[in-house]
């Protein structure tokens, strides 16, 4: 949803305003969903394609950045990897 709201959504705006007779139903969603069980022709997943016979196509890298909160890292230790 963060990647949909961030960056996505801005680029379909820019889209609309160019292809106007173009209608997009767009569903962010967090849980993983299946192409062929789902109501979905494009999904953009984070990480590696699933195990479906899909095409995936690169977009773009991510950069991720791990983070933790000052408690966690009291409680759990601070990772080595």
């Amino acid at each position: 949803v963060g990647f949909g709201e961030k960056i996505l959504l801005p680029l379909l705006d820019e889209f609309g305003e160019l292809y106007p007779e173009i209608v997009l139903d767009v569903s962010l969603s967090d849980e993983l969903s299946a192409l062929g069980r789902d109501d979905v022709d494009i999904a953009i997943r984070g990480g590696y394609a699933p195990n479906e016979r899909v095409l995936a196509i690169r977009l773009m890298d991510n950069g991720f950045i791990p983070v933790a909160s000052p408690s966690y890292l009291e409680m759990h230790g601070v990772p080595s990897h």
